[in-house]
């Protein structure tokens, strides 16, 4: 096999990193209290709609009602406590060490 180059997604592809994103995203919104529509529907959109989301989507889904400055308070709570907090629970998932290792054979 000859291969040149191998590209993969981390998140939710290599590591399961979703409970760390979502401690993340639960801390900014913290931050930025009012603007939901309930405690119901933030906790759906926790639920739903974290993975994947760019922050101002998610955002947008889980504070309707903020005023747009709040966005940019958001996203700042957000990467302070993820860069600090990205491996507290993220590993890789089962195989894929070794999957890596044996790829790497083919170097």
């Amino acid at each position: 096999m000859n291969v040149a180059v191998v590209v993969f997604d981390l998140d939710g592809t290599l590591v399961d990193s979703s409970q760390d994103i979502r401690d993340a995203l639960r801390f900014a919104l913290l931050r930025v209290p009012r603007g939901q529509l309930s405690e119901e529907c933030e906790e759906e959109t926790l639920h739903k709609g974290y993975h994947g989301l760019p922050l101002e989507a998610f955002f947008e889904r889980a504070r309707p009602l903020a005023p747009k400055q709040a966005l940019d308070a958001f996203i700042l709570a957000y990467r302070e406590h993820y860069y600090t907090h990205l491996l507290d629970t993220t590993r890789p998932f089962p195989g894929v060490v070794e999957g890596l290792l044996r790829l790497s054979a083919y170097r």
